[in-house]
This record gives C-alpha cells, sequence and structure tokens, in this order.
C-alpha cells in the first residue's frame, strides 16, 4: 500500500475513534500513526540497513512494537482517560493491515521466528517509489478523498 492509501485508512480509523473516544485529537493521531511505520522504517532499511536486512518493513511493521504500544495506550486509556497512544497504535495497526504483514510471519514477528527475511533489494527505491506515488491512480483518488475528508471535517467544525 502507498502512502496516501495508508493515510486515508488512517482517517478513516481516527474517524471510527473519533465517534468511541469523542475526542477530536484521535483523528490526527491516527492518521499520523498510519503513516509512521513508512516515514521511520524506510530510510532504516534502506539506508541505514541496506547492506544487512534491506527492506523498508522492520521495526514499526512489526507485531511485537504495534502490540507494546497498543496495550500501553490501553493501560494509560484506562487510567488516564487519555486517548493518545491507543490512537496512535491503532494507526500502526491499520497501516499493518494494508501491508498484509502477517503473510509473512518470519519478518512480523521478528526476532522471534529467526532471521529477518529479505525478497527484494532496490538499489533506487526512493526514486521507483516517487514514481509509483504519481503514476498510481489509487493514490490519487485516496488523495482525492483525503482532501474532500479535510473540508467536510473543517465545514463541520466551523458550525
Amino acid at each position: 500500500m502507498l502512502f496516501f492509501c495508508h493515510l486515508l485508512s488512517g482517517f478513516v480509523a481516527g474517524f471510527i475513534l473519533f465517534l468511541i473516544f469523542k475526542d477530536r485529537r484521535v483523528i490526527l493521531i491516527t492518521a499520523f500513526g498510519s503513516i509512521i511505520p513508512d516515514l521511520i522504517d524506510k530510510p532504516l532499511g534502506h539506508i541505514v540497513f541496506s547492506e544487512t536486512i534491506g527492506s523498508g518493513r522492520i521495526f514499526f511493521h512489526g507485531f511485537w512494537i504495534m502490540i507494546i504500544l497498543l496495550i500501553c495506550g490501553t493501560v494509560i486509556y484506562l487510567k488516564f482517560k487519555n486517548p493518545t497512544l491507543f490512537s496512535f497504535a491503532s494507526g500502526i495497526l491499520v497501516h499493518q493491515a494494508g501491508d498484509n504483514m502477517w503473510s509473512n510471519p518470519q519478518n512480523w514477528f521478528w526476532p522471534l521466528l529467526g532471521p529477518y527475511v529479505t525478497k527484494n533489494r532496490y538499489d533506487d527505491y526512493f526514486f521507483s517509489m516517487i514514481l509509483a506515488e504519481i503514476s498510481s491512480v489509487e493514490e490519487i483518488f485516496c488523495l482525492i478523498l483525503i482532501i474532500i475528508g479535510i473540508c467536510v471535517y473543517f465545514a463541520i467544525e466551523s458550525r
């Protein structure tokens, strides 16, 4: 899944959490959580660890970070009635669902099931992804839906 598709799914999840928590902040926090795995893991995996792991799905695409954040977020919400961390972790969960991370359990549960498995290594990963972003009909559609959603959000808020 590409950037704007992740962002759109994060906004949708954020609106659902808004209906539950009645706190507008969760919308943006969940949306941010839905893109943070790529913002952290892609540079780490393709630049810092390019020779060893060589994948853009490392830490924040893993089950353990997501589950630890969800548990901590649940505890914080139950104790302090603050849904911030839970919303952020929910965004990460939505991101992982969009990437279908469980289809490769060895990487999703890394390091518990053995070494990280890399299928593809890209020499020009970032350039390829920029081309994929601007040439994908789905990405353009998701961007349009995000813009419409933001307009509706601010129109409702201004009333």
